[in-house]
């Protein structure tokens, strides 16, 4: 399998309240109310099942654009599980690394995002 993609997704605990006003803030979106109405309750069974706390502190995407395959993990803060894996039909670009602005390449490695 070709990698090409790989985030990391990192919320502290101290940011508890940040994370807490970012919801507020995303639920006064019509769209995303339907989504969390639709599968909250199954993403928590999910997560329960693999005895992970919903939402997660730290989450791991892992796209693999040939294989046309996003993975979703999350940690314990022990180690990382597969949470689930997602088929996606859609690229743009071609398997290899990005060169330039606007050649339609996803850039690789690693992304720390904190709120």
């Amino acid at each position: 399998m070709k990698f090409i993609l790989l985030l990391s997704l990192t919320l502290f605990p101290a940011l508890s309240m940040a994370q807490s006003n970012f919801t507020e803030t995303q639920l006064a979106f019509l769209r995303v109310r339907e989504a969390s109405q639709k599968y909250d309750s199954t993403l928590h069974k999910i997560f329960k099942d693999k005895s992970l706390q919903f939402p997660s502190k730290q989450i791991y995407l892992r796209a693999f654009k040939q294989e046309q395959l996003l993975e979703v993990w999350a940690t314990d803060e022990v180690q990382f599980q597969l949470i689930k894996s997602y088929s996606f039909s859609e690229t743009s670009g071609i398997i290899g690394p990005k060169n330039k602005e606007g050649d339609k390449q996803i850039p690789e490695g690693f992304y720390y995002i904190e709120k």
